[in-house]
């Protein structure tokens, strides 16, 4: 399954302000979910009071998390 990822041009900014050392991992991270973003190996934490119930966290180390919208369906 690949699915379509949109990514602001903000977050392609500041991405590559990063330590190279985290660019890797968000990169790794954008592969694999593109991949199959239902894989068990992402743990997708709700954010409470988010304004919209699809927003999920997901670690991308201990320091940095992704924040992803997730469809009710797809």
């Amino acid at each position: 399954m690949n699915v379509a990822l949109a990514m602001t041009t903000e977050f392609m900014a500041m991405k590559d302000r990063l330590p190279q050392q985290i660019r890797n991992k968000v990169n790794k991270f954008v592969k694999r979910y593109r991949l199959n973003p239902t894989s068990g190996g992402f743990n997708f934490e709700p954010i409470t009071n988010a304004g919209s119930d699809n927003l999920r966290s997901i670690r991308i180390d201990r320091k940095y998390r992704a924040i992803v919208l997730q469809e009710k369906k797809g």
